[in-house]
């Protein structure tokens, strides 16, 4: 089980509303034409799994969690199902994606998932208001690196999901693991920030 090869301790109710998810999530999102995994099992390895391979680097002092552009949900769905005391807050900028993650989370009452329809750029939000802010897929990893720390707390984490190699981080971000994933090709790189203003 995932959650045993990362240390994570999820109870048998975490998992099985995390597979109800996903049953009703692949389908429905592949025909929105927000995933290629239409099969609830192919989309939790390659879509939810990940969520478990960020687990180990969340301290206990995290209380809040953003993932820009999360599409059809899979990451930030997984950590609100996974982390139920904490805040996690999905922002992406289609209405088609918004309308579709907060029925999923009002369908399998995800109360701690709140969803906003905007940009990093437009996102109304005070500064640095969350403790982690994850993406995956969502623009090429050197934009992001440029406004996700708008809105990551200062001794915050970037968490990106990505395929390339690691990129050089901008002034103000240091690069503090780059680790494979359980899914193959996919890697997570974690920044920290250097400095206080942003």
């Amino acid at each position: 089980m995932m959650a045993d090869k990362v240390g994570f301790s999820a109870d048998i109710k975490q998992l099985e509303k995390l597979e109800a998810v996903a049953d009703w999530v692949a389908p429905a999102a592949a025909r929105l034409g927000l995933t290629q995994f239409a099969a609830p099992g192919d989309f939790a390895q390659n879509l939810m799994a990940p969520s478990f391979d960020l687990l180990p680097y969340l301290g206990n002092s995290i209380r809040s969690i953003a993932e820009v552009g999360p599409g059809n949900g899979g990451l930030g769905l997984s950590l609100a199902v996974l982390l139920p005391n904490h805040s996690v807050h999905l922002i992406d900028r289609r209405r088609k994606v918004c309308d579709f993650l907060a029925l999923t989370a009002a369908r399998f009452e995800i109360t701690n998932c709140t969803v906003h329809e905007a940009s990093v750029a437009n996102y109304q939000a005070e500064p640095q208001s969350f403790d982690v802010v994850a993406a995956r897929a969502v623009a090429s990893s050197d934009v992001l690196l440029v406004d996700l720390p708008k809105i990551v707390s200062s001794d915050g984490l970037l968490a990106l999901f990505k395929t390339e190699a690691p990129v050089l981080a901008p002034p103000g971000l240091q690069l503090v693991t780059h680790v494979t994933t359980h899914v193959p090709g996919l890697w997570l790189d974690l920044f920290k920030m250097t400095q206080q203003d942003v």
